[in-house]
């Protein structure tokens, strides 16, 4: 049985102007989710609706697009349209290759991990269609095919005989001036930006430069509906990493030796710092001696995926080349922290903290950036294992700290199980359910439940318990949203 669809309000008032065939509302219907289909897979990319429109125009495009189709495409100038191809090929998105007739052009391309993340978040809808398409006999596919690819070529038509026409301004004479007059999207409040020539005047930088970082500095004026202007900034794109050219190879260079020391020194720590582990005088909700074997665990995928960062180019582009100084400040703490356990105790809960917001930024970078299946499997996991057992263990290695009774006081013990389940759901919130982050905060929990069912303490079991399961399903609602990050793309037929 077919699915009825919703009612459709702007369908609802259409029909009160307009009489056509059922039809046709149904086409018009169609184009409306397919605009709701656009709009949602764009938030999941964490993409800007022009960005999307031109990564989809490089996507779907029959033939290979450079800058200057592309700026035809989205109704931008070809500077514009340069300056957006360099934000999305900093991000990962797509890259550039010479042009197969022209080497002295160049045509765009996405990449195969965006390619794997769109098709992945379509994937379930593509299921969906599949499944619908056998409710039907052959002899009402051949008819509904045939409908909807006459329907198809009418559109085609129709944008080729309009397009030229709504054009106020032609490309070659087109300005970044004009460019507010065609985008589908600009923060409120905020006028077109200003040339980049301009912009390297003020600065005092080159062009490249200034396209690579437009947003540092630079005030200007913004006008609002009421004509009124006041001092603003240039909105700076959610996609830009943190570090591009020169200063990005400079660090990625000097990044990935200091990455690749960090792991090795924190490998060597525990056996140069004395440390002992578990302790007689441990509260009960330290999880048991076997639970921590999850700390080998993390030390050899950190020595992995340092040395799989080490070449050049690799480490000098996302996300290593953002992720290298966040992690090496993480493993640097895990050497102090092992440091002040012997020492000052004290002292081990704040250096704690600071691990966990490197590891944190870390983490949210590897998930956001879209990169080869090896490297977010290896970086990824790694860091998540790490940043999750970090998001629990900090709250357990807060209450080793506590004075006196209070280190046996169940209300204290409590608060401190709560703090560390409300860690780890908004950890999987931040970090998209990612499955090393979740995967160790839950084995966290769980050697909390073992060690106070063992001690008798089955309030705070009870409590463990709990937050074990709230994780799980906070896990399992954010991938529902999200879908799965790292599963493999089905491609259509």
């Amino acid at each position: 049985m077919t699915r009825q669809p919703e009612q459709d309000p702007v369908e609802d008032s259409e029909r009160q102007r307009l009489t056509a065939p059922e039809l046709s509302w149904a086409v018009r219907a169609l184009v409306r989710a397919a605009q709701e289909v656009d709009q949602e897979l764009a938030r999941r990319l964490e993409l800007r609706p022009l960005d999307y429109s031109a990564l989809n125009h490089v996507m779907s495009g029959s033939v290979p697009l450079g800058s200057a189709e592309l700026s035809g495409r989205l109704g931008i100038s070809t500077g514009s349209a340069t300056e957006l191809v360099d934000r999305l090929e900093e991000a990962g998105h797509l890259h550039r290759r010479p042009h197969p007739s022209d080497r002295r052009r160049k045509v765009l391309e996405p990449t195969d991990a965006a390619v794997a993340r769109t098709l992945g978040a379509l994937q379930p809808l593509f299921e969906r269609l599949d499944a619908l398409v056998e409710q039907f006999s052959p002899e009402e596919q051949a008819v509904i095919g045939r409908y909807l690819r006459a329907v198809t070529a009418h559109f085609h038509d129709f944008a080729r005989a309009t397009s030229a026409q709504d054009d106020p301004v032609p490309s070659h004479r087109r300005t970044p001036h004009h460019d507010h007059l065609h985008r589908p999207f600009r923060p409120v409040g905020c006028g077109p930006r200003p040339p980049l020539s301009l912009v390297a005047r003020r600065r005092g930088r080159s062009r490249r430069q200034c396209r690579q970082r437009p947003a540092e500095g630079i005030q200007r004026r913004c006008r609002h509906g009421d004509g009124r202007t006041q001092p603003g900034r240039v909105p700076r794109s959610d996609t830009a990493p943190v570090m591009t050219g020169p200063f990005a190879r400079t660090v990625g260079t000097w990044g990935r030796w200091v990455l690749l020391a960090t792991a090795m020194t924190q490998a060597a720590s525990p056996a140069l710092s004395g440390f002992t582990g578990e302790s007689a005088s441990d509260p009960v909700i330290v999880p048991p001696g076997p639970f921590f074997g999850i700390w080998g665990i993390i030390v050899i995928g950190c020595v992995a995926s340092a040395l799989w960062g080490l070449p050049r180019e690799r480490a000098a582009t996302a996300p290593y080349a953002r992720v290298q100084w966040p992690v090496s400040l993480a493993q640097l703490g895990f050497t102090a922290w092992l440091l002040a356990a012997v020492s000052s105790p004290v002292w081990s809960v704040p250096v704690f903290l600071l691990m966990l917001a490197c590891l944190g930024v870390a983490l949210r970078i590897v998930v956001t950036t879209p990169t080869e299946p090896l490297t977010r499997w290896l970086l990824g996991t790694s860091v998540g294992l790490y940043t999750g057992w970090a998001a629990a263990a900090v709250w357990v290695n807060t209450a080793t700290v506590l004075p006196g009774t209070a280190r046996t006081n169940p209300a204290y013990l409590g608060l401190l199980l709560l703090g560390a389940m409300i860690s780890l759901v908004v950890g999987a919130v931040l970090f998209r359910a990612h499955p090393g982050f979740v995967a160790a905060g839950a084995w966290a929990l769980l050697g909390v439940v073992v060690s106070t069912s063992a001690a008798g303490a089955g309030v705070l079991g009870i409590v463990a318990g709990a937050g074990l399961a709230v994780v799980g399903a906070a896990a399992v609602l954010v991938r529902r949203r999200h879908g799965e990050p790292m599963a493999a793309a089905r491609f259509p037929r």
